[in-house]
């Protein structure tokens, strides 16, 4: 029921199934959604991105897994009206939730204190991307927002995105995910 919404809970669910940093992950913007195409946009130029200043215009594709939209399908319920997902009433410097709620909430509920970290996580999506569900390096390192391939000579031609391996991926990710125990939404 309804009682039971924790928007912390949920933000780390998402962040889990998304592999976006924290700092993006918070500010995330109704806007930025494309439901049609499944896919989400977050502006490059996102303090949370971390973008190098040479690379603010170089925008962050996610697709949306079916476990995401799910969160995202109870988030409306919550936070529909507002800008942000994770609009939070409590938000002092930002109307949502900070980036260290998600480590709190690992540290002081999940017990994982000194084991594991929100930004952490992200080295989890690029191991068993590769070493369990087998995708080449390329698609969790662009999951993960990485411009490694816009570097030197072959940054200048370099504008893949790999859109329709990452959707296949962020659906494989997010079953990994749900047989680990993850629940959703």
């Amino acid at each position: 029921g309804d009682e039971k919404f924790d928007l912390v809970q949920t933000a780390l669910k998402l962040h889990l199934l998304l592999c976006t940093r924290p700092g993006a992950l918070v500010a995330l913007e109704w806007s930025w959604i494309d439901e049609t195409d499944s896919l989400i946009m977050i502006p490059g130029a996102t303090p949370g991105l971390k973008r190098p200043s040479d690379q603010k215009h170089v925008d962050h594709l996610i697709p949306v897994s079916d476990a995401a939209q799910e969160i995202f399908d109870l988030l409306k319920k919550y936070n529909g009206k507002r800008k942000h997902l994770l609009h939070s009433p409590r938000g002092r410097k930002e109307p949502h939730i900070t980036p260290s709620a998600l480590n709190n909430f690992l540290k002081d509920q999940l017990q994982m204190g000194g084991i594991l970290t929100a930004q952490g996580w992200r080295a989890v999506v690029q191991t068993v991307g590769q070493d369990v569900l087998g995708y080449s390096w390329e698609v969790p390192d662009r999951q993960l927002g990485h411009l490694h391939h816009k570097k030197g000579v072959r940054g200048h031609y370099d504008n893949s995105e790999l859109l329709d391996k990452r959707r296949e991926f962020m659906e494989d990710w997010s079953k990994w995910c749900q047989k680990q125990g993850l629940v959703i939404p």
